[in-house]
């Protein structure tokens, strides 16, 4: 525990993205009014009450495939929502949390004879990753590059009528959102600036006090309410977290040196074509004169 203090710095909340963080604040009933605001505020729906469903996705056979979720809470007219903080890259996320909400609504089949009335289902979102080159983040850039909030729902092509009860989709770019403190004004946006910078803050700014909502958020990750495993937890939770990070600077920096190093050789097989000498070539590329000379015996 003292080394995971030493090499973590201790602030007065905690960062809201990791993973048992986010779970604290929105899956939890001692801080269920948060998830009630993040409902109210992100959807835009009346919610009086929640009630927190088990977080394991159902299986239809022993063998077929799960899904735990990071938060599950139906609401008093058996409105369903499920929120996700995703923190890792990954190609198909907006086709996964399809299969989510697929999973979510074959929860509410009863056994025998069900008439497929089930509730509404909303999937909140939240990416805190760069989309760019995810598959299934290309379309988001190309429709709107710098906007950072994305409703989907199923509705006739012609009419644009809604499908009954369709699952809708709200997805929330955290990498999009800039706004400085002093610009906030709604809820969406004071949540998002506070799963960004609630680590940063050493005092509540003056425009995040009053709101009972945002209240709730900040007592649940602020740390002096954290028992000492749960701040345990909370410094693994951040180790891991830095060591993914520093996989991919990693993984980035190798590509860059090894492109760069092909278009090198690139151009000093271009040079050698053109009839320069390898010390020529050596000296315009920076390429040694032993690697210039076995270039030029493959050209």
């Amino acid at each position: 525990m003292e080394n995971l203090k030493f090499t973590c710095k201790r602030t007065r909340f905690a960062k809201m993205t990791v993973d048992t963080v986010f779970k604290r604040i929105f899956g939890s009933e001692d801080y269920k009014l948060a998830t009630i605001g993040l409902i109210k505020g992100i959807l835009g729906i009346d919610v009086v009450d929640v009630r927190f469903l088990r977080n394991e996705l159902v299986r239809e056979t022993q063998d077929s495939r799960g899904a735990f979720i990071d938060v599950l809470a139906e609401c008093q007219d058996g409105t369903r929502v499920m929120v996700e903080m995703q923190n890792s890259r990954q190609d198909f996320f907006l086709q996964r949390m399809v299969y989510y909400a697929s999973k979510i609504i074959a929860m509410q089949g009863d056994i025998g004879e069900w008439d497929y009335n089930f509730s509404e289902t909303y999937i909140i979102a939240f990416l805190n990753f760069d989309i760019m080159g995810i598959v299934s983040g290309e379309e988001l850039l190309a429709a709107a590059p710098n906007r950072y909030s994305f409703t989907y729902e199923t509705r006739e092509i012609n009419t644009g009528a809604l499908l009954p009860n369709s699952t809708r989709y709200k997805i929330l770019l955290l990498e999009k959102f800039d706004k400085k403190i002093e610009e906030l004004s709604t809820y969406p946006e004071k949540l998002l600036y506070l799963l960004q910078h609630a680590s940063e803050l050493t005092d509540v700014p003056e425009n995040l006090q009053g709101d009972p909502y945002i209240d709730t958020v900040l007592a649940a990750s602020e740390m002096a309410g954290f028992t000492k495993e749960q701040e345990l937890q909370y410094f693994i939770d951040m180790r891991n977290e830095w060591d993914i990070i520093n996989e991919r600077k990693l993984a980035v920096r190798e590509a860059v040196e090894k492109n760069t190093a092909e278009v090198t050789e690139t151009i000093a097989k271009a040079f050698i074509s053109k009839g320069m000498s390898p010390e020529i070539v050596s000296e315009c590329t920076k390429l040694d004169i032993d690697t210039v000379k076995k270039l030029a015996e493959q050209n």
